[in-house]
């Protein structure tokens, strides 16, 4: 059996008290570097100790401390040390592993980017969507360099959420969650189509895509007002998981990428976290919000964690809960 335990948060003097938590994301080669990054109110935040320390991303009075909101690692980082962060009007890229950052300007009127997602095939294609609050999704063909609204078919310009199959260098499937519903790509975002999620059940808020997805064609999506609900068939058909236990809004998902770990959802929602150990037929709270520290943000799998490996969770205010998975 799968549990998850978790030791108390420090908060870091170092970071603005009050400053809200909008994303989280840990190094694809945190097992060597400890990066986090953390997406606030007051700029960009970088630990490289695992949470424990932070300080801002950018030295003061460069021209970046602006409020950013998305994070996203380049699924080559090993190789490239690339990562972005998205803000007002800009995406923001780093080639040297969140040391030195140069802003990317956005198509004018500067939209606020709520999600980032590099291509899995990101090293031979350098394709990165930005999805954005009121002015629906940028695409970028060269690294971040330049950006194009990519929006025919898609209805809703409202995009809260945005995940590419594992399998995406075969099938380019992309899917973004909206305040209205859930709109799929199968062409690499250059167009979009609405799929057949339930009516009047939206804001998503989160998508989470199976690890085997070409397999078994799962996909989550987690919603403000409806809890969570999960497709077995690539999106065309839905079923709302556990709505006598999940009634909060779903602000994350989190699936752990390792084999044994195949059956294990984690529902993240304002005050705790839902863990399922059957694919989500039954749920039991993994960890509640500690007192004190504005609910939980976010929760990262270090890459090709399972049972026994390290997760991070990420508090409102940027503590970092360590945690396990343990047999």
């Amino acid at each position: 059996m799968l549990a998850l335990a978790a030791n108390h948060p420090a908060t870091s003097p170092t970071t603005p008290p009050g400053d809200v938590v909008h994303a989280f994301a840990t190094s694809p080669c945190f097992g060597a570097d400890g990066l986090c990054l953390s997406a606030r109110e007051s700029g960009l935040w970088c630990s490289r100790d695992g949470g424990a320390t932070w300080r801002p991303a950018s030295e003061p009075g460069d021209g970046r401390a602006t409020a950013t909101s998305a994070v996203a690692f380049s699924p080559r980082f090993a190789e490239d040390r690339t990562v972005f962060a998205g803000g007002h009007g800009v995406v923001l890229r780093s080639l040297d592993g969140g040391r030195r950052w140069r802003a990317m300007v956005l198509p004018s009127p500067p939209p606020l980017v709520s999600c980032l997602v590099a291509s899995p095939n990101y090293g031979a294609d350098g394709l990165l969507l930005a999805g954005t609050l009121e002015d629906g999704v940028l695409r970028s063909t060269d690294r971040g360099e330049t950006w194009r609204r990519s929006n025919f078919g898609l209805l809703d310009p409202s995009v809260l959420a945005l995940v590419a199959a594992p399998g995406f260098d075969r099938d380019e499937a992309l899917y973004a969650g909206t305040e209205t519903g859930l709109f799929a790509s199968e062409n690499g975002g250059r167009s979009w189509r609405e799929t057949p999620f339930p009516d009047d059940v939206g804001p998503v808020l989160a998508l989470a895509i199976s690890p085997t997805f070409a397999a078994d064609g799962v996909l989550w999506a987690g919603t403000e007002r409806s809890g969570l609900w999960r497709s077995a068939d690539r999106g065309r058909d839905w079923l709302r998981v556990d709505p006598g236990t999940i009634v909060e809004p779903v602000d994350g998902i989190a699936l752990p990428s390792a084999p044994e770990a195949a059956e294990v959802v984690l529902a993240i929602l304002p005050t705790e976290a839902m863990i399922s150990r059957d694919g989500g037929r039954s749920w039991a709270t993994a960890l509640a919000a500690p007192v004190g520290h504005g609910g939980i943000a976010s929760v990262a799998f270090p890459s090709g964690a399972g049972v026994g490996s390290e997760l991070l969770v990420a508090l409102r205010d940027g503590a970092v809960v360590r945690g396990t998975l343990d047999v």
